[in-house]
């Protein structure tokens, strides 16, 4: 790094850490609540602002941004991609070790699949510990002793004298596998938004990549030398995994968290320096994001979730079922072409070393239908853009039902007809991995993303342990039924994806198709503040100023009559009409250049015009440095609240109709850490960052019966929104008892009795 670079970064050494400020929340409240309740909010949101992001100060997220993808990027990429070539090949070897040792060794098929299930196992049951291990060493530390650990047990299985040391060491490989993930996390804080959505596209290409070198391996390696042989050649790419672990850098959100300041600025500093660019100038603060609730698993199965978590669940499961059952079954599908169906039903024990040995073509054949992989990716990618996340996954599904049936009469095909078969099963099958991936974050709103996912994965994980019992078990007894079992679950799982919820604004050609035939509804479009539009927000302004123009005219031409009437004695008619219409163009003029005025000060003020989404770390620079004479209206709320969601429908509309007001809304617990969800929905009011009101709460909302022009007369109350309404829109009620006591009254007077 350049000398004016370190100078200027000198300063977050020297700086202590900021431990926030309160919030402008003064100004009296117009609220019906208790003081104690507005001192407790205030209270609230006063320690929830633990840190105050003002101009002189940025966050990780704020640094990476501007350090972009560089050098650093690149390197951590590699790096990342190596983890997932490691997980790959770990699965991959799987289908060529067993069954080998079912001949070496003798093993029964339950045995075979036993092989299998236990590494799953281990990466099923480690992944809390890792995760743990995780948040309270370090990513680095917990993808360090990974390293070592799965480079130690995998080389050591290749010296297990038998069965049980080979489950045993297997199964501890999978124990460490399970840390791989955490390697994405670390990676993931590095990224800059704009590059994310790329590098997911470029961790599967790593895994198709680990998967084909793991079989160009056996296809040099098991031939002459088994399966001990592969397992020690495989384990080198783990030991190159365990040496570049120490360059790796430590999660800068980790040693934020813990109070390491500077380890988090030294580590961007080297970003900086290996990106050939200069950290913004300031002081580095944590990212109060990264300090509020992010859901919990309770959330995943609200009354709201449950069922699209469900569904996802078993989308997974049947996914992750379908792809291991066709990288398990490809070896055994290669013991019984033509050739061999004939063979088997002569004399069982003689063909024991040619169902357990694969020969060179074999592997061949093998490494064809992993390469599948690349194109079902692609291909994956382009048909998201077309038809959408969901008509992708069905529509691969079905066709993958379709081809494992056909696979069903495997006897019957030749050998390059299967294995054009079971690349196009594999390259399906990967490609509804790649869209599930893609599509599950976005189901999920914000605070449940990752606990979301990561129970998404749990499920894929139970279905990679059943599968090797119909793929390596079921299918010597009955291809036929094993085919049918995977086509059953691929149908479940399509149909499931398009009862799946869907985004009628997804931009996909289909989606389009679709709105032309009138089938969907328009996607509403964002709103732009045109020139027509402007003048039409300026007519009522400009309806309450029409007196000005008559003001000034009758101030002209009482100027003209009383200071000139001397002089205009002396002017003929033609000079006194000349003379009208020069002060009349004068006046207009004059008028037009104040109209001008007024319509660029609203349209200044009127550049809004929607609900936008905030996070805390936003929340000084959007709210408390809003600017002079701006209101903010701020909207926490939570999803699966039918209450929030109907009053995130009003506010939307009202930013429309109101663009000169912020509107801003963001997650309550984000906002504001263990704000309880009794007191959902809650609007606070700003103006020129100072508290105005509170809004809090269904009774104050009025329940599900709130309309627009209600809460549009609430925001109204305060100005902070120039509405019309000056009367309360809700319908009167009508006391009918009382109304009825009163008329009887009315007829006794009339009652002579």
């Amino acid at each position: 790094m350049s000398e004016p670079d370190k100078k200027s970064n000198e300063p977050y050494r020297q700086l202590e850490e900021s431990h926030g400020a309160e919030l402008n929340v003064g100004a009296q409240s117009t609220s019906s609540c208790p003081t104690s309740l507005e001192n407790t909010i205030e209270g609230s949101m006063e320690l929830s602002s633990v840190v105050v992001i003002p101009d002189d100060t940025f966050t990780v997220v704020q640094a990476i941004n501007t350090l972009g993808f560089g050098k650093f990027q690149v390197k951590l990429s590699l790096f990342t991609g190596l983890c997932w070539m490691v997980d790959s090949m770990e699965i991959t070897i799987l289908s060529i070790l067993s069954p080998s040792l079912h001949c070496d060794w003798g093993i029964s098929r339950y045995q075979q699949a036993l092989t299998t299930t236990v590494v799953f196992l281990g990466m099923m049951l480690s992944s809390t510990f890792w995760n743990n291990l995780s948040d309270r060493y370090g990513r680095k530390q917990a993808l360090t002793l990974c390293a070592v650990l799965l480079a130690y047990y995998a080389f050591l299985s290749s010296f297990a004298p038998n069965f049980l040391w080979i489950l045993l060491l297997r199964g501890v490989v999978g124990f460490a596998i399970g840390c791989v993930p955490q390697s994405v996390t670390l990676y993931a804080e590095f990224l800059p938004a704009k590059q994310r959505a790329r590098c997911v596209i470029l961790l599967d290409c790593f895994w198709a990549l680990g998967a084909c070198f793991e079989v160009a391996i056996a296809l040099i390696v098991m031939p002459n030398f088994g399966w001990r042989w592969l397992l020690i050649l495989s384990s080198i790419p783990l030991f190159i995994f365990a040496v570049i672990t120490p360059w790796l850098p430590e999660s800068t959100v980790f040693d934020m968290t813990i109070g390491r300041i500077d380890r988090a600025i030294s580590t961007l500093e080297r970003v900086a320096r290996e990106n050939k660019k200069s950290l913004p100038v300031g002081r580095l603060v944590m990212d109060r994001f990264y300090q509020g609730h992010h859901g919990r698993f309770k959330d995943v199965l609200s009354k709201e979730m449950y069922r699209t978590s469900a569904l996802l669940w078993l989308v997974w499961m049947s996914t992750a079922f379908c792809y291991y059952g066709v990288v398990l079954m490809t070896t055994e599908l290669f013991h019984t072409s033509s050739e061999q169906c004939s063979t088997w039903s002569t004399n069982n024990e003689g063909t024991c070393q040619l169902d357990c040995r694969l020969r060179r073509s074999d592997y061949i054949d093998l490494l064809w239908t992993t390469l599948a992989e690349f194109p079902g990716i692609f291909s994956t990618v382009f048909a998201i853009e077309k038809i959408g996340r969901r008509k992708t996954m069905a529509c691969q599904l079905v066709m993958f039902a379709i081809v494992v049936c056909f696979l069903s009469r495997t006897c019957l095909l030749s050998r390059a007809v299967l294995t054009i078969a079971i690349f196009l099963a594999r390259g399906l099958i990967a490609g509804v991995f790649q869209a599930a991936y893609v599509y599950t974050p976005e189901v999920y709103p914000t605070h449940l993303r990752s606990i979301g996912v990561s129970a998404c994965s749990a499920m894929a994980r139970i279905g990679a342990m059943i599968t090797p019992y119909i793929a390596q078990v079921f299918l010597q007894w009955s291809i036929t039924g094993a085919m049918i079992t995977y086509a059953t679950t691929a149908l479940c799982a399509a149909i499931a994806t398009l009862v799946l919820p869907q985004d009628p604004n997804e931009d996909t050609e289909w989606n389009d198709i679709l709105r032309r035939k009138g089938i969907i509804p328009e996607k509403e479009k964002e709103q732009e503040i045109t020139e027509d539009q402007i003048v039409n927000l300026l007519e009522n302004t400009i309806d309450e100023k029409t007196g000005l123009f008559i003001d000034v005219l009758l101030s002209a031409h009482k100027f003209i009559i009383f200071t000139d009437c001397n002089n205009l004695e002396k002017k003929t008619l033609d000079e006194l009409d000349e003379l009208e219409d020069e002060e009349d163009e004068r006046v207009l003029e004059e008028y037009r250049r104040k109209r001008i005025a007024e319509m660029k000060e609203l349209a200044n003020k009127c550049k809004y015009g929607e609900v936008r989404e905030i996070s805390a770390e936003d929340y000084v620079k959007e709210v408390n440095n809003a600017g002079e004479d701006v209101w903010v209206v701020l909207y926490l709320y939570k999803s699966g609240i039918p209450l929030c969601t109907l009053v995130n429908q009003h506010l939307a509309s009202l930013a429309r109709k109101f663009p000169a007001t912020k509107f801003l809304k963001s997650i309550s617990t984000t906002c504001i850490p263990n704000w309880p969800d009794s007191n959902l929905p809650t609007i606070f009011i700003y103006h020129e960052g100072n508290m105005v009101k509170q809004i809090i709460g269904p009774l104050e909302f009025r329940g599900m019966k709130l309309s627009e022009a209600e809460l549009e007369w609430m925001l109204g109350q305060t100005e902070a929104i120039s509405t019309k309404i000056k009367e309360d829109p809700r319908p009167k009620i009508n006391d009918v008892l009382f109304s009825s006591l009163k008329n009887g009254n009315d007829l006794d007077d009339d009652n002579d009795w």
